[in-house]
């Protein structure tokens, strides 16, 4: 995750509001001017290699420059190249709701794994309740077989005798007899009688547990037996209560699993119905989680960021939205960069070198005239979509210059050799920064002297090179000749 802090570092030179392009993928945080901590380091997203942007602010502590607060060029920009290049963007905005998107993908492919993950659980469940029922059912048998040989030994037990023999008193009195001895009698005599009841066996049972001494081997042996095969009959059936409610949980928890996928599917149908863009499918709707990293934490919930805080890079949900990129990532990561516009331009153009052309005579014929011309041009200067500052200008012209007459070599002393005479011009003049250089065609015009003037109304051609001194929208050249094929 990105971090900002207050480490100087060496950057380019700046230009407020100018455009600048990301030459790597860059992290950038959120930035709210307006809240207690404007910028969000719990959140950071990416502009991915090539993404355009305006530097809107300058964040200093201290003397040392930490970061800028940039903005994305809009995605709805209606400037046709700013929308050119953000069309597929766009697109893959609108797609990132359908089925087809790989947020959404990812998603159900997570939903999916859970569901996995649960049905194999459930499955295991349902396998150990059903391995936990036929240990029942077999412990269930030896425990009945237990219950049979219990009752049939303590039919069997002479109770006078054996749990209970009555020694003569000094009185002579028989001593009464002990209660649990009695409640077995009771409950054996009742057997005997023919009351086979369920309740009646239960009793004699449960006469037989309380014995305290049993001096019969084989009813002690068979009671030990009962309370072992009970035991372990009792644990079991409680092992599949205990399963067999794990299973219904289970069941009703991928039951609710299968129905939300089914949501969420048939939900992302319903938005893909009206809404089936071209997306862009390469990187732009990449969640940081398909990029192997730890999702975001955002600490504070009510960021307007925080709804996008799951995607990898930036596009455009950020439009108008503010970013702070560090200094240190804007000098490894961002050139400045010139965007396609048409504005005004003029300034002074100089031509001291013509090529004339006469092609009246046979064959034809050119001239090169030096002369001192100085005017004025101005025309649209085309700033060309590059990180150099180049630009193509398209100048018209118009200026007043000194041409020499008809036989000015021969003409008798005081007889006039030259006139003032109008030119005008048009070229395209390329700029590399502040480097110029075009080509440019024009016409003189003598006016009183046309007749002594050869070249009356007939094209010249020069080449200019020079070196802009007038700012950005001034153009300065001086000019060299350039034969004609």
């Amino acid at each position: 995750m990105h971090f900002c802090s207050a480490q100087s570092v060496t950057t380019p030179t700046i230009t407020l509001h100018g455009s600048y392009i990301a030459t790597g993928d860059v992290s950038v945080n959120p930035y709210l001017e307006k809240a207690a901590k404007p910028t969000d380091s719990s959140i950071h997203f990416r502009l991915k290699k090539g993404t355009r942007f305006y530097v809107n602010q300058q964040i200093t502590v201290g003397n040392a420059i930490t970061g800028y607060v940039i903005t994305v060029w809009d995605f709805n920009d209606n400037n046709l190249n700013h929308k050119k290049y953000y069309d597929t963007l766009r697109q893959a905005q609108k797609g990132r709701i359908p089925a087809t998107d790989s947020t959404l993908a990812a998603k159900l492919a997570t939903k999916k794994q859970v569901i996995k993950t649960n049905a194999a659980d459930s499955a295991a469940a349902a396998k150990k309740a059903d391995t936990l029922k036929v240990n029942v059912a077999n412990a269930q048998k030896m425990f009945s077989t237990a219950s049979t040989k219990l009752l049939t030994t303590a039919l069997k037990v002479n109770a006078e005798k054996t749990l209970g023999p009555t020694p003569v008193s000094s009185n002579g009195k028989k001593p009464a007899t002990k209660p649990e001895v009695a409640n077995f009698v009771d409950a054996q005599t009742q057997l005997k009688l023919g009351e086979a009841a369920p309740p009646t066996k239960a009793n004699l049972i449960n006469a037989v547990l309380k014995l305290s001494v049993i001096p019969d081997t084989a009813l002690a042996t068979s009671k030990a037996e009962y309370v072992a095969f009970k035991k372990q009959y009792d644990d079991l059936k409680s092992q599949l209560d205990k399963a067999t409610q794990d299973v219904d949980v289970k069941t009703k928890t991928l039951s609710a699993l299968r129905s939300d996928l089914k949501q969420t599917k048939d939900a992302a149908v319903a938005t893909s119905q009206t809404n089936t863009p071209v997306a862009d499918t390469n990187i732009y709707r990449r969640t940081k989680e398909q990029s192997g990293e730890k999702a975001d934490t955002p600490t504070d919930p009510a960021s307007p960021y925080v709804a996008f805080a799951d995607l990898e890079y930036v596009n455009s949900w950020g439009n108008g939205w503010s970013f702070f990129m560090s200094a240190q990532d804007f000098s490894a990561n961002a050139v400045a960069f010139y965007p396609t516009s048409y504005t005004f331009t003029w300034g002074f153009l100089t031509l001291p070198i013509k090529l004339r052309f006469d092609n009246s005579l046979s064959g034809g014929r050119f001239n090169f005239e030096q002369n001192l011309n100085f005017g004025l041009t101005a025309g649209i200067k085309q700033q060309l979509q590059r990180i150099d500052d180049v630009s193509l200008n398209y100048l018209g012209g118009l200026s007043v210059v000194n041409v020499p007459l008809n036989n000015a070599s021969t003409a008798p002393a005081g007889t006039a050799t030259s006139t003032a005479a109008v030119s005008l011009s048009g070229g395209v003049m390329f700029q590399y920064a502040k480097f110029q250089m075009g080509v440019f065609i024009g016409w003189d015009f003598a006016g009183d002297h046309a007749y002594q003037f050869s070249y009356q109304g007939k094209p010249w051609l020069g080449f200019a090179i020079g070196l802009s001194l007038f700012g950005a929208s001034q153009t300065t050249a001086t000019a060299q000749s350039q034969p004609s094929n």
